[in-house]
């Protein structure tokens, strides 16, 4: 074995020579000395838990302490508006995109096909003025209702969860 690793590494030979002679010609510990071993090794690693639970009690304080300076900050009383449904549904193929890595015109094309031949809606042959998106016109024409079913079922096929 020395021979095969002494041809290819040296160094690694080396260190490997060093401690296999020093640990060979070591006497075997009597009881005692490896009770004492074993002691410090407890003692050592009573010392690191100790460390930790400080380290943890120390974040736990600083948890503490952001949730009652977030307490004391002033906050609005007016309620939020509801999100709209287009929102929703573009939220809804942004996530969609982000857990899928699926690109956002495939989604969309998937989306128009689906409320084609589900709702018998053809929305691309709508005509489009100054810039509309297709989902502009779905929402000028009511039909963002069934658009948002449609995505939510997307999400639902895949199995990701909707909040």
């Amino acid at each position: 074995m020395e021979y095969f690793i002494a041809r290819k590494v040296r160094p690694v030979f080396d260190v490997y020579r060093k401690v296999f002679h020093k640990v060979s010609e070591q006497k075997p510990l009597s009881q005692l000395e490896v009770l004492q071993l074993s002691i410090n090794l407890l003692v050592e690693q009573d010392k690191r838990l100790n460390a930790v639970e400080c380290k943890v009690e120390t974040i736990l304080q600083k948890q503490q302490e952001a949730e009652r300076e977030l307490k004391s900050l002033p906050i609005s009383n007016e309620k939020v508006p509801e999100m709209a449904t287009r929102d929703k549904i573009r939220l809804l193929v942004n996530r969609y995109c982000s857990a899928t890595g699926a690109f956002q015109q495939t989604v969309w094309d998937n989306v128009y096909q689906k409320l084609y031949y589900l709702y018998h809606i053809h929305i691309k042959s709508y005509n489009k003025q100054n810039g509309e998106s297709w989902l502009d016109i779905a929402d000028k024409n009511g039909f963002t209702d069934k658009i948002y079913n449609i995505t939510s079922d997307l999400l639902r096929e895949r199995g990701i969860a909707i909040n």
